[in-house]
């Protein structure tokens, strides 16, 4: 898609692509194309944008057009399951099509209000913060309980959520499947780096904004070059907390030991990783589970990561990666040290960290896992409906 990527953009293109590869036809729904194109074909997926819709935002517009593009799509098409990502398919709700249309409807969640009021709360409340906190409350009252609450089935992306949804939304755990997000392991893969141009090298990547911690990253890395002076730490990302970064670099003097990246075609993306000796997500927001997490299994490169959200259901303490506390500088510079340091421990947690991506995150099983329940979801609730 056209749209600016996340993890659950990146999920959708993916998935799409792949269950269009089994036979399957799919039609993706979603916000206005930046050159204003109203519809594309992308590697089989059928992709409709919705003109003066505001791009990748949930808004009043927002609900009635796609209610009003579904129907006129289903006259053509007869679709036979609805796969809202988030709260996107919140219309099909809204407008009462859930019983006129009767057809399955499923929901994947990456997140729900709770945790983010409570990333929004960390580290301490403060004015400013309570109008964005009431804006998400009015948000889980109006579109996410009532979305969840009329789904047939919620897919979850780790284990924490799937034991926080049931208890969140008083509905039945066994409408709460986990699965999580799923990573080509056929084009995220360790490859060989034959040059390196610094001995030590530090990788990040997201968004950039506040809660996901890089200004925690940048913040130690003073001291880290006190003891390892040959060290380089690339950003890679695009986001509004960019600029403050930058300043960030200039006060510490450290302009010559961070390079940013901006947005990197997946190619490049995989050489970082395996360039790099460390990963590094220091997230403060409770999150589901993060794409770079698993890119960064994958790439078989040793990672330490924040233990906040769902990201312990991917990264076992000392096990495939190092888990620090959010915000927690002191643990996060400790634990790059020692990393760094021990050569041999990073190696093995890297080996680690790719053999369980094979066995838990593959993408070939998330297709599979969907392609076999929107099946077999098609015969069960038609025959109930």
């Amino acid at each position: 898609m056209s749209h600016g990527i996340g993890g659950m953009q990146r999920h959708t293109k993916l998935l799409s692509e792949k269950l269009v590869n089994l036979g399957n036809k799919v039609v993706i729904i979603t916000t206005s194309h930046p050159q204003k194109i109203p519809k594309q074909i992308q590697n089989g997926v059928e992709i409709h944008y919705l003109e003066n819709v505001i791009s990748s935002r949930y808004t009043r517009a927002w609900w009635r057009k796609s209610k009003e593009k579904f129907i006129d799509l289903h006259k053509k098409i007869e679709f036979d399951i609805i796969y809202s990502e988030s709260s996107a398919g919140y219309s099909y709700i809204k407008y009462k099509l859930r019983r006129k249309f009767k057809i399955p409807f499923i929901i994947r969640v990456h997140g729900t209000t709770l945790s983010e009021i409570k990333s929004i709360l960390f580290p301490k409340l403060s004015l400013k913060k309570i109008p964005i906190i009431l804006f998400h409350i009015y948000n889980y009252l109006t579109v996410s309980l009532i979305t969840i609450l009329f789904s047939d089935i919620i897919i979850t992306v780790s284990r924490e959520l799937k034991k926080a949804i049931p208890k969140e939304f008083l509905i039945n755990e066994k409408r709460v499947i986990y699965k999580p997000n799923g990573i080509d392991s056929k084009i995220f893969c360790p490859i060989s780096i034959n040059e390196k141009d610094v001995n030590k090298v530090i990788l990040s990547a997201g968004k950039i904004t506040k809660v996901k911690g890089f200004q925690n990253i940048i913040s130690i890395l003073p001291d880290i070059i006190n003891e390892i002076k040959n060290i380089k730490l690339f950003i890679i990302g695009t986001g509004p907390y960019i600029e403050n970064l930058r300043k960030l670099c200039h006060n510490l003097n450290l302009i010559n030991y961070v390079d940013f990246l901006g947005k990197v075609t997946d190619d490049k993306l995989i050489y970082y990783y395996n360039l790099s000796d460390i990963f590094i997500s220091a997230s403060l927001r409770i999150e589901g589970l993060p794409y770079v997490i698993l890119e960064a299994m994958a790439c078989e490169t040793t990672i330490i990561t924040s233990k906040i959200g769902g990201i312990p259901t991917a990264i076992k303490h000392l096990s495939n990666g190092i888990l620090v506390p959010p915000g927690d500088m002191n643990s996060l510079k400790n634990s790059i040290l020692f990393l760094l340091k021990n050569e041999k421990l990073a190696r093995k947690l890297a080996e680690n960290a790719r053999k369980d991506f094979l066995r838990r995150f593959d993408l070939n099983d998330l297709v599979l896992f969907h392609n076999n329940l929107f099946l077999n979801l098609c015969k069960i609730l038609k025959n109930f409906y």
